[in-house]
């Protein structure tokens, strides 16, 4: 429940954030957090319990005083830190890029044209994948700052010992996690361009 609570609270700002600019997020960027993280979550879902019984019981009220201060707590931090981004975001790109974003899309939106043919599954995701876009840095900003977020509210949320098994004895959660944290270090720091290339990443500006 405190992840729920957390994670559609980031997910709502962040899309406020792009949208007030006229932005949005890629298909494809979506598509392949939405992969990560769900695998995460299924193993975050099969975390077994400790052998022996705790004498004491976990909090299960969200309404409990010290569940409630950590999820306003968390829920701040995160708004913080996503509202710092975009404002380094904005001020990096400058008006004139930002208007340039807003006009290509409201150019898709407008161009776009319904087809009464009904599209199978395997069209409907190459449809998806293959959707114009304008890569952009507020946009690659938000994307990986919010999947960082969704990494870390499962990590800190994470109820292990006593009453769970610790995060590292959960391998398939561990793993999952890691390799979640590998990706967005790796797209943050441009280790593979093509890869950041093929997920619509823009390239961040130089220090110099």
């Amino acid at each position: 429940q405190q992840i729920m609570m957390l994670e559609c609270i980031i997910a709502a700002y962040t899309l406020s954030a792009l949208s007030l600019r006229g932005a949005r997020s890629s298909e494809r960027q979506m598509m392949a957090s939405g992969w990560l993280l769900s695998t995460a979550s299924l193993a975050f879902s099969y975390s077994a319990p400790v052998q022996k019984m705790h004498p004491v019981r976990p909090l299960r009220s969200l309404f409990h005083p010290a569940v409630f201060v950590s999820i306003m707590g968390q829920a701040a931090i995160h708004v913080a830190c996503m509202t710092y981004a975009v404002r380094m975001a904005t001020d990096a790109m400058g008006e004139a890029k930002l208007q340039e974003v807003l006009d290509f899309h409201k150019k898709m939106k407008a161009g776009l044209t319904e087809d009464g043919d009904e599209m199978d599954t395997m069209q409907q995701l190459w449809s998806l994948w293959s959707a114009p876009f304008k890569p952009n840095l507020l946009n690659t900003v938000v994307f990986l700052v919010e999947t960082a977020q969704m990494i870390a509210v499962l990590l800190v949320n994470y109820k292990g010992r006593p009453w769970m098994k610790g995060i590292l004895e959960n391998h398939p959660l561990f793993l999952s996690l890691f390799l979640c944290v590998a990706g967005v270090a790796g797209c943050a720091w441009g280790i593979v361009p093509q890869f950041n290339s093929l997920i619509h990443l823009d390239e961040f500006p130089s220090d110099e």
